[in-house]
């Protein structure tokens, strides 16, 4: 596993922490599943990918599991996915020809009352460029993707128990 904070600037961290009741559904191995879920298959959490490919990744490089290039009709984004399923840590590493690289840590935690949780921590090599009133807006968008993952695999965790 690498650690993007020796390499990056950390831009944004946040928690997403399951109710009382989610979490009767939800823990830490479904959240687990869920996230390996997103990495095979991001079209299925977000509709603004058109496809995917998942490759897995090269033994040259320690730790990549996953090399993916996602297919957004007008532009591709490549991502090597690094994986510690024991430390229930994945991190992607983007890279695209328009904005610098940049990095996605989620972690599974747990909170002092028990509540299973994920921490999102986001990364990149410089400062996006944009006003500093901006801001605020891109980290409510980050929150809003990461907590619409949760909840997509919460809905498949419902969907499966009922079939």
């Amino acid at each position: 596993m690498t650690q993007s904070g020796d390499a990056m600037k950390k831009l944004y961290s946040h928690i997403q922490i399951l109710t009382q009741e989610t979490a009767e559904v939800v823990d830490e191995d479904v959240l687990w599943e869920g996230l390996m879920r997103f990495v095979h298959e991001p079209e299925k959490f977000n509709d603004q990918v058109k496809s995917c490919t998942v490759t897995p990744g090269a033994g040259d490089r320690a730790g990549t599991v996953f090399d993916l290039t996602l297919d957004f009709g007008s532009h591709r984004v490549k991502e090597t996915v690094y994986l510690n399923e024991s430390a229930r840590l994945m991190e992607f590493h983007v890279q695209t020809k328009d904005y610098p690289s940049s990095c996605l840590r989620m972690e599974i935690s747990r909170t002092t009352q028990q509540l299973p949780a994920v921490t999102f921590t986001y990364f990149a090599h410089s400062e996006p460029k944009v006003p500093a009133s901006l801001r605020p807006l891109i980290e409510q968008a980050w929150e809003q993707k990461d907590k619409a993952i949760l909840e997509r695999i919460l809905l498949d965790k419902l969907d499966s128990d009922e079939h």
